[in-house]
């Protein structure tokens, strides 16, 4: 279930941060209570110290962003926090390593068709890649 409730809101971030380059804060912070509820009614883990730990990674992000001036936006560094309350700090880490490595690769592409160096990529559909490749590769 948390599974199901995570893609549908890494579908639904990924359009919003392709077609308007934001991430929404209502649906987000419905994400995380709505997999809370789950966390709590069906696996009965809502009190897990791992849960907290799972929320370092976007945590870190958004302050990066902070002093960065956005050079990474907060928005995905929301979208971290959320993935924090649904998996485990070693699979949002794994996430976080394996989004930053396709967005390195895609940059890269970028650079070698000539695009300008300095125009800006959404990063949340990378994310949303990096998430499918984690489920087929482990069994979250």
């Amino acid at each position: 279930m948390i599974i199901a409730v995570l893609g549908i809101y890494l579908i639904i971030s990924t359009i919003s941060d392709l077609r308007y380059r934001t991430i929404s804060l209502k649906l987000s912070a419905f994400a995380i209570v709505l997999m809370c509820i789950v966390k709590f009614l069906i696996y009965d883990t809502l009190a897990d110290f791992d849960i907290i730990l799972a929320l370092i990674p976007g945590a870190f992000i958004i302050f990066v962003g902070y002093i960065s001036k956005e050079a990474i936006g907060y928005g995905d560094g929301l979208v971290f926090l959320v993935c924090g309350v649904a998996l485990n700090l070693k699979d949002t880490i794994l996430l976080l390593f394996l989004a930053f490595l396709l967005s390195a690769i895609w940059s890269i592409f970028l650079i070698l068709i000539k695009r300008d160096k300095k125009a800006t990529i959404p990063f949340v559909p990378f994310i949303s890649c990096a998430y499918v490749i984690l489920l087929i590769n482990t069994q979250l």
